[in-house]
């Protein structure tokens, strides 16, 4: 879970900024898009092409480091109203080993509000649980026998912290005209 609120805070500032209303089917579609097949010497050194592909990563959140985790791709919109929505798409296991009560691909959608809301509940509710570990390992030495640093795992725990207020306060401004000109050449070049 810890992992899983790391990538999202490095996600949140561009899942929180608006994707114009042309750009959410480049944003959305990324995924199919085969950056590695495009064999173009226009792509060396393109900044809208590095700013199409970048508009499209920095609100993925790929959670590979999970056994057949999904792969979420994040964008808000303003029209009809303010909502952020989120694709998913899991990986199916071969052996049948790891089963998902979700379908297997999928999009939900909700308000901009009701998205921020869950996700400092989901902080606040992680946090306290991660300090009531802290304050036990602080307080009876349960890891007696390892080299811990417990003034550093104080330390860390209360920068963890302030995280979610960094990322909330992160304003990022994407030129989204050059994103419209590299989203142009690479659907030009995908398949």
């Amino acid at each position: 879970m810890v992992r899983l609120r790391e990538d999202m805070l490095q996600a949140l500032p561009y899942i929180l900024e608006p994707v114009p209303n042309d750009l959410v089917d480049f944003v959305t579609a990324g995924w199919s898009i085969d950056f590695d097949d495009i064999d173009d010497a226009e792509l060396l050194d393109n900044t809208q092409i590095d700013a199409a592909i970048d508009a499209y990563s920095d609100r993925s959140v790929d959670t590979g480091y999970l056994r057949f985790g999904p792969e979420l791709q994040w964008w808000r919109t303003l029209e009809p109203v303010d909502t952020v929505n989120v694709d998913w798409r899991f990986p199916v296991d071969p052996d049948g080993d790891v089963a998902f009560t979700a379908p297997l691909s999928g999009r939900a959608s909700g308000s901009t509000n009701e998205f921020v809301s869950a996700i400092t509940d989901f902080d606040y509710l992680l946090l306290e649980a991660m300090q009531v570990r802290v304050d036990t390992i602080a307080a009876t030495d349960v890891l007696s026998g390892f080299d811990l640093d417990i003034p550093g795992l104080i330390r860390e725990q209360a920068e963890r912290r302030t995280w979610l207020s960094q990322a909330m306060a992160h304003q990022v401004n994407t030129d989204w005209d050059a994103v419209r000109a590299g989203a142009s050449f690479l659907t030009r070049h995908s398949r």
